[in-house]
């Protein structure tokens, strides 16, 4: 049996954002000034021209992410999870999850995507985006 080497969730996924920007031209990458925590900064030494720092401003980047998607961009929106559920809600609500655009908003730090340190915020943003 193949030994396994443990690595963090966030690694994972910036090591991911890498590779799908390396595959994938459309492919966008925002952060709120975090992206050495969330990890996106891998996507950033790869891709510095798809990278994009909003700074401490989690609804101005939900709305740009939002704005990325309808000129045929894929964005990646990056921010802990906390932040995405309480500062970015509204923009959220009604720039991404009203008019069904197809996003890709990562709250680092959820539950169900990385180790448990926060309350379940991860519940309150997967909530955001009705099936």
């Amino acid at each position: 049996m193949a030994e396994m080497k443990k690595i963090a969730t966030r690694e994972s996924y910036g090591a991911a954002l890498a590779a799908l920007g390396g595959e994938y031209k459309d492919v966008v990458v925002l952060d709120a000034d975090l992206s050495e925590a969330t990890k996106t900064a891998l996507f950033k030494e790869a891709h510095p021209e798809r990278f994009f720092n909003t700074g401490i401003a989690e609804g101005n980047m939900m709305g740009v992410a939002a704005g990325l998607s309808t000129c045929n961009l894929v964005p990646f929106a990056s921010t802990f999870a906390m932040f995405a559920a309480g500062r970015a809600f509204e923009q959220v609500r009604n720039s991404i999850g009203y008019p069904r655009r197809i996003q890709n908003a990562r709250e680092n730090y959820p539950a169900a995507l990385f180790h448990r340190n926060t309350p379940r915020h991860d519940e309150i943003v997967n909530n955001l985006f009705p099936q």
